[in-house]
Order: structure tokens, then sequence, then C-alpha cells
């Protein structure tokens, strides 16, 4: 008996809290068997799956890095395309020069010129100044260039140059589509837009290759690690 409900919920609480401590933890149901309890705890904990072979591992946290970089790939690359085009000028010198309006006024890129050529010459002129451009990025050796850029985020683990080189590499292949549509639009399919789909070719196998480094970086450090000790980075294959 209690003299008053407040004397009850107390009672009724202290009851409650003896019981919770009393009582055994992660306790399974009786009607799990032990057969199947070590794979209950196992997917209720959200383990990894066991794979039947390495290769399937392999892909499937390769969907998984993918997945994330998706998600994360806009974000990315608007924030490097900021931080590109204002580390690339002394702040001081811009701010200086626009209090005294003395801001020069460069010449148009043609990657972006609202003019498109109206001639075949003059798309394949466009497609060779985008070939150069892809020389100067990846010094004339694109495994290089990617060994270059993994060596030094595994230094500084810093992926800004990875980013601001996919950046890059996206421009250029938007370019050379555009040069490869207006031939097609001029002249069909001839023997001048193998030069173009050879080009094509290898700023998208440069762009892969990049994508496949960032899935791993925007991961674990560790991971990264142990797919390139195991030979596992796409352009590893061709050096």
């Amino acid at each position: 008996m209690y003299h008053t409900a407040k004397d009850k919920a107390i009672a009724n609480c202290t009851k409650s809290q003896h019981s919770y401590h009393k009582g055994p933890r992660n306790k399974l149901p009786s009607c799990v068997s032990k057969n199947t309890t070590q794979d209950t705890v196992t997917s209720n904990k959200g383990h990894a799956k066991i794979y039947k072979t390495p290769e399937d591992q392999i892909m499937a946290n390769r969907a998984k890095s993918k997945c994330s970089y998706n998600k994360h790939k806009a974000a990315i690359s608007a924030h490097k395309a900021v931080r590109y085009h204002v580390e690339t000028a002394p702040c001081y010198i811009l701010i200086r020069n626009a209090q005294k309006g003395l801001l020069p006024k460069l010449p148009p890129d043609p990657d972006v010129s609202s003019n498109d050529p109206v001639t075949v010459s003059g798309w394949l002129a466009w497609t060779t100044k985008l070939c150069s451009k892809f020389v100067a990025l990846t010094k004339g050796n694109t495994t290089t260039f990617m060994e270059g850029l993994y060596q030094g985020y595994v230094v500084s683990c810093w992926k800004d140059k990875i980013c601001d080189a996919i950046i890059k590499l996206e421009g250029l292949w938007k370019a050379t589509t555009h040069c490869l549509n207006g031939i097609l639009q001029l002249a069909g399919v001839e023997k001048d837009l193998d030069k173009v789909q050879h080009l094509d070719r290898l700023i998208r196998e440069a762009l892969s290759w990049l994508e496949d480094i960032m899935c791993y970086v925007v991961g674990r450090y560790s991971e990264v690690m142990k797919v390139y000790m195991k030979q596992r980075l796409l352009y590893q294959a061709f050096m």
C-alpha cells in the first residue's frame, strides 16, 4: 500500500530499473536456434556480406565507392572549380587592379567561344588545340600522369589535384565531343573523323582512370593503399 500516487510512481520506477539491470543483455528469442544464431547476429550488426569470389567483392566495393563518389561529385566539382580560379591568381593584385579599374581584358578561350567553326578544317584546328592541351596536362604519358597523382595523394592525403585533373579532363572531353558533333554535321563519317575519335577515346580513358582512383579516395585511406598494392587500379593494367 502506498500513501500517495507519487510514492507508487517512485516504487514502480525503482522496480523497472532493477528488472532492467538484472535481466540478460542481447538475449536472442527462444525461437532462434543455435544453428542460425551466428547468421542472425551477423545480419543485425550489418557485417560485410560474404562473397563467393574475390572478384565479386572487388566489384561490390567498387560499386559502393562509385555510389559514394557520385553523391559527392557535384559538390566536389563546384568547390574545386571555385578554389582553382581563386588560387591561380594573386588575390591582392586582383583587388588592387579592380580598385584602379585596371583588370585586363583576356581574349576568349577557343574552347568556350560562341563562334563555332563553319568548316571541317576549322573543327580539326580546334581539335589540334585540344590535343595539345591534353598532352600538356598528361606530359605525354597518361599512366605516368595517373601514377604521379596517386603518389601525390599518398604523401599529402589531399585529393585536390585529383579533383582539379577531373575538372580539366571533363572540360576537354566536352569540347572534343562538340568538335565530333560539328564534323559529323558538316561531313558525316569520313577519315578526318578518326582524329577526333582517337582524342575522344584517350580523354575518356584518362577520365575513367581518374574516376576509378577517386572512388577509393573518397573512402578510407587504407582501402586506397590495399587496392594499389594489389595492382587493381584501372591504370595499373597499362603500366
